[in-house]
C-alpha cells in the first residue's frame, strides 16, 4: 500500500504479508541445508569406505525380489509380500541405466532422512511451522531408528511406515479439521501406498486410524453440540472406506495383514 503500512504479496489469490513470505522462504532454505548436511553425514562412509554399514540379512531377499520381477506379470508380483518399493528400485535402475543392486545399496540411504521430513509435515498440522521445524531438526540429527532400520535392510518399512504412513496421518488430521476432499484424496493415496509397500506398516497404520475414527465417532455422538451430523456421516464413510481398502489388501496379500493386525 502507499500509506507506509505492511506490504502484501498476492499468492494463489491470497494476500501474504511480505515478512511472512520471507520467513517461509528462509524456512525452506534452512530445511534444505539441514537435509544436505544430514545426507553429507550419511554418505561419508560411502565416500571413504564404499559402504555405509554392513547390511542385515533383509537386504538379500529384497535384492532377489527385485531380480525376479520380470518372471511374472506386474499384478502377479503384487500378491504375497508388497512390492512397491521393489518396483521403484527396479524402474529407477532402468531409467538411469544402473544395476538394481547399485540402486539398492547406494541410493537407499536417502530413505534415512524421509521420516524426519514427513514428521515435520505431520507436526505442522498438529502445532505450527516453528514447532515442526524444531522437531525436524532434532529428528534429523538425533533419531537413530531410520539408520537402524537401514542397517537391518528394512527399506520397505522405512518408506511405508516412516514416510507414506506419516503423510497419511497428516492428511487424515487435515481432513478432520478442514473437511476438504483434497485432503481426503491424499489420505486415501498415502493409505494405499502404505498397503502396497509394507504389510506390518499397513496393519499398524490401519489400527491407529481405526481407533482414531472410533474415538471421533464416539465423541461426535456424546458431544452433539460440538460436531454436526455431517461430521458423523463423513466419519462413518471414512471408516467404511478404510475397511474396504483393508479387505482388498488382505485379499491380495493373503493372511499377512490379518495375522499382523490380530497380533498388535
Amino acid at each position: 500500500d502507499g500509506g507506509g503500512g505492511m506490504k502484501m504479496i498476492k499468492i494463489n489469490n491470497k494476500y501474504m504479508p511480505n515478512n511472512k513470505l520471507v520467513t517461509c522462504i528462509l524456512t525452506f532454505i534452512l530445511l534444505g541445508l539441514l537435509v544436505a548436511i544430514k545426507l553429507d553425514i550419511i554418505y561419508f562412509g560411502y565416500r571413504y569406505y564404499h559402504y555405509l554399514v554392513p547390511p542385515g540379512y533383509d537386504a538379500i531377499p529384497h535384492s532377489e525380489m527385485i531380480k525376479s520381477l520380470l518372471n511374472k506379470n506386474i499384478w502377479a508380483n503384487f500378491f504375497g509380500y508388497p512390492k512397491l518399493f521393489h518396483y521403484l528400485v527396479y524402474y529407477l535402475a532402468q531409467v538411469f541405466h544402473k544395476d538394481p543392486f547399485f540402486i539398492l545399496t547406494y541410493w537407499t540411504p536417502v530413505l534415512i532422512i524421509l521420516p524426519s521430513i514427513a514428521m515435520g509435515f505431520l507436526l505442522k498440522q498438529i502445532f505450527n511451522t516453528k514447532t515442526a521445524m524444531i522437531a525436524t531438526l532434532f529428528l534429523l540429527f538425533t533419531s537413530n531408528y531410520p539408520l537402524y532400520g537401514f542397517i537391518d535392510g528394512n527399506y520397505p518399512n522405512i518408506l511405508g511406515y516412516g514416510f507414506f504412513a506419516i503423510f497419511c496421518l497428516a492428511f487424515f488430521i487435515r481432513f478432520i479439521k478442514n473437511k476438504r476432499l483434497f485432503d481426503l484424496a491424499f489420505f486415501i493415496l498415502f493409505y494405499a501406498l502404505t498397503a502396497l509397500t509394507h504389510h506390518l506398516s499397513f496393519a499398524e497404520l490401519t489400527s491407529i486410524i481405526f481407533f482414531s475414527i472410533l474415538w471421533l465417532l464416539i465423541y461426535s455422538l456424546v458431544n452433539k453440540s460440538e460436531l454436526n451430523k455431517k461430521s458423523i456421516i463423513k466419519t462413518l464413510l471414512m471408516l467404511i472406506l478404510l475397511t474396504l481398502i483393508f479387505l482388498v489388501a488382505n485379499k491380495i496379500n493373503g493372511t499377512l495383514f490379518i495375522a499382523y493386525a490380530t497380533g498388535l
